[in-house]
This record gives C-alpha cells, structure tokens and sequence, in this order.
C-alpha cells in the first residue's frame, strides 16, 4: 500500500510512528495546508513527497490509498475528492456527519471498484472481546468483524444480526463487507 496521509494534526504524529512498523505499507506523500506543519513530519518519517495542494497530492501516480485526517468538517470532500482520484480511502472517525454523505461515498466506492473504510480501532472495545469470543461458538475457523459504532445499520446493506450478539451491542457491530 502506497499511503498519502491528508492531514498534520496530533492523530497524524501518533500514527507515524506506527506505520513505519506495518510491513507493506509505504508512506509515499503528506498533505498539510502549511507546508510549517508537514515538512517536518515528512524528515523525521522519510516521506518523500510533501504537499500543500490536496489535488496534486490526489494526482499522484505513485499513491493508491490515502488515509483522511484533516477536520472532522472536511472528511466528506476529501474522501470524495480521493475516491473520484482512483484512491482507497480510509478516514478517519467521524466518517461523515451526515447520512447522505456516508450513502454517496459509498455509491462512489462501489462504483468505481474502491475500498472505502472507517479508522477506528475496535480490538480493545468491549463489543469486539465479546464478538471475537463468539467466534469459535459458531463453528467458524475464521471470523471477520467490521465494528461501525458511528454508522447506523440502515446505512450499510449487508448488516446481520449475529446469533449470539447481546442486546447490549449495536446491530452494527456485526457486518460482511459491503464494498
């Protein structure tokens, strides 16, 4: 995976750190409205390509995922932005703020044949312990587990209710993929 990271916030230096250590994953491009705030990210991560334009950034031939870190506000036009660029988009939480966004982006994934996901970390939450543990109950030697506690059922298709999911655990938590 070649990652563009959209952003410089505090999110992205806590990131850094620890995609350097994921095997496959290059981290080809930064983006930051202040070229101040991303440059010395940039050195001190030995990403070699530093913008200040999303759209250049979003032209690079050399990306094929970005990760979305800017403002909350700005997630829907960025992932769109991506998504219409040819790129796998992970964004961070909150996805979007509204319904409609979240159903276009997906159209738009799903159109053109792109991943499109949330980033949020899910093995230390509770419903995750409690559904992994499910796992070998229903005879699977594999389980997939797509935790979406922002995203409401309605929004995603392909959403079942697992045999052994509580009341306590929001219908979302159990999904297939549906990109």
């Amino acid at each position: 995976m070649k990652l563009a990271v959209l952003g410089a916030g505090k999110i992205v230096g806590e990131f850094l750190p620890e995609a350097k250590k994921i095997p496959g994953l290059e981290l080809a491009a930064i983006y930051g409205r202040r070229l101040a705030a991303v440059a010395p990210l940039a050195e001190e991560f030995g990403i070699p390509r530093v913008y200040t334009d999303v759209e250049e950034c979003l032209a690079d031939p050399e990306i094929d995922t970005v990760w979305v870190a800017v403002p909350n506000t700005l997630h829907y036009e960025f992932s769109r932005a991506a998504l219409l660029a040819g790129k796998h988009v992970i964004c961070e939480k909150p996805f979007v703020l509204e319904s409609a966004q979240l159903d276009s982006l997906a159209a738009l994934a799903r159109e053109r044949g792109l991943i499109l996901v949330e980033a949020i970390t899910t093995v230390h939450s509770e419903s995750f312990g409690y559904l992994r543990g499910c796992c070998p109950r229903s005879g699977r030697s594999a389980c997939s587990v797509v935790s979406t506690p922002s995203i409401p059922p309605a929004w995603i298709p392909s959403v079942r209710a697992s045999p052994c999911t509580p009341p306590s655990i929001p219908r979302t938590a159990v999904a297939r993929s549906w990109t």
